[in-house]
């Protein structure tokens, strides 16, 4: 009966062992699984901020040509405008002058 007994008691302390390094042993995979988790979070945060900046930058690069785009052709007109007036303000004053002196 004591043999019987014995057998009981460390059979029990086995299984409680085992059953600590069970817990141990999913302790640790659950650290391992939060830490390659974490690694994978600040991996795909990395990468889509990555791709945030890219594709500011391409707005902005398309921004900027199309500024500069819409800047060049406003400096054309000035330019025709500016050499329009230079080839007719004088007529145009004279012709504004005629108006208001003869009451037209």
């Amino acid at each position: 009966m004591e043999n019987a007994l014995n057998m009981i008691v460390e059979a029990d302390r086995a299984a409680r062992e085992r059953v600590e390094q069970a817990r141990e042993r999913r302790e640790a995979l659950t650290k391992a699984l939060a830490e390659q988790k974490k690694e994978i979070d600040e991996a795909h945060t990395a990468e889509a901020k990555a791709e945030i900046d890219r594709a500011r930058e391409a707005k902005q690069k398309k921004l900027d040509a199309q500024s500069e785009t819409i800047r060049r052709q406003e400096e054309q007109r000035l330019k025709r405008l500016d050499e329009r007036y230079q080839a007719s303000h004088e007529a145009w004053e004279d012709e504004i002058f005629r108006a208001v002196t003869q009451g037209k």
